[in-house]
């Protein structure tokens, strides 16, 4: 009989477990609920055309359609209009490395936070550079223009050059208004000196965070 495909025994195989289906598990799970979110942030749902109960979803799982994504995360509470999920994606901070940490120079990770997270900060570089005053001080500026964060060193009283160590440039970040917001070194440092002069070293890798959009596609599956 033409066209005919015989597949009894894969059938049989199934049966007995001999063989398991080719299914996607994500795209087969039974969904509770389907809505349009109207709203949300990184750990919420929100729409206000439901009101949930505070255990309705419990140990649930959510799906939210982010563009061409679905996200799977796990749901933790419900109240009112407002599904709360585990994070769809956090904000990271952008980067720049000074120093090698060879030998006797030290390294250093600063890193962009607060109104710089995410990737606005890969516009921003830092520099230090040697200061001509002779008040044997370090001085941290931001120039919003250039987008640069200028760490100056400058002379001692007697007009010689000073270093500037990893230790010094993390408590300065720390303790200068205006840039202990936008700046840090969180992860520590290697010891030394660091490198003064030189080419600006450029901030990289700064990721957005990922919130429910308005008319973002989501569904309560079973978990």
């Amino acid at each position: 009989m033409s066209g005919f495909k015989d597949c009894s025994q894969q059938a049989y195989e199934w049966l007995t477990g001999t063989r398991t289906p080719d299914v996607n598990l994500a795209n087969t799970a039974a969904a509770l609920l389907k809505g349009i979110a109207t709203g949300g942030t990184e750990t919420t749902i929100v729409d206000t055309s439901k009101d949930f109960d505070t255990a309705a979803f419990a140990t649930k799982i959510a799906k939210v359609t982010i563009g061409n994504i679905e996200y799977y995360r796990a749901i933790s509470a419900c109240a009112g209009d407002t599904i709360t999920i585990t994070t769809i994606l956090d904000a990271v901070g952008s980067i720049a490395v000074v120093g090698s940490g060879e030998g006797a120079e030290g390294q250093v990770s600063i890193r962009c936070h607060g109104d710089l997270i995410g990737e606005v900060g890969d516009d921003y570089s830092v520099q230090i550079v040697q200061g001509t005053a002779t008040t044997a001080d370090d001085i941290a500026t931001l120039n919003t223009t250039t987008k640069t964060l200028t760490i100056t060193v400058n002379l001692d009283g007697s007009s010689n050059p000073r270093t500037l160590a990893a230790g010094t440039l993390q408590t300065l970040l720390g303790n200068t208004v205006g840039i202990a917001d936008k700046f840090e070194i969180p992860d520590g440092f290697t010891a030394g000196d660091l490198p003064i002069g030189g080419d600006a070293v450029p901030f990289a890798g700064g990721i957005d965070s990922i919130p429910v959009p308005v008319d973002a596609p989501y569904e309560i599956l079973m978990g």
